[in-house]
């Protein structure tokens, strides 16, 4: 499910007495969830690809615009959204004109960055990625550092 969903369960677990660890996914990876769950989600992890706090000039120009102009933190959406235009850019700067060439280019990508970290697709068109852990800490999402 998406955050309002895990909120929830983790509102009625809770409620009911069952505590266990909760881990999701980057889509999770909302405001929302916190704002939804309250202390339900305390000690929620994630896996994602973004954190506002990591130190990447790119990161925090991205961010300091982000909220300039909506006047929120970025979500999983809002990064994904940039990096998949810094990619398809990469690709039209290189010569990948219509969906075809572009979804071609993706397999040879290699180290492009982005504000989710370095870019890289395998000969499938996968991305290539390393997640970093987050958990939820007085209503916060901070780096899970165990």
């Amino acid at each position: 499910g998406l955050y309002n969903e895990a909120a929830l369960i983790c509102k009625q677990s809770k409620a009911v007495g069952w505590e266990p660890a909760f881990f999701g996914v980057d889509a999770l990876y909302e405001e929302s969830l916190i704002n939804l769950g309250g202390p339900a989600v305390e000690n929620f992890r994630i896996n994602a690809f973004f954190h506002p706090m990591v130190d990447d000039p790119l990161v925090k120009e991205f961010v300091t615009e982000y909220e300039t102009l909506y006047n929120a933190i970025p979500g999983a959406y809002a990064w994904y959204g940039h990096d998949a235009l810094v990619v398809i850019a990469e690709a039209m700067t290189n010569g990948a004109l219509d969906r075809e060439a572009i979804k071609d280019y993706l397999t040879t990508l290699k180290d492009v960055k982005g504000v989710t970290g370095s870019i890289s697709f395998d000969e499938n068109g996968d991305v290539i990625k390393d997640p970093i852990k987050l958990v939820v800490k007085d209503g916060e999402f901070e780096l899970y550092t165990k």
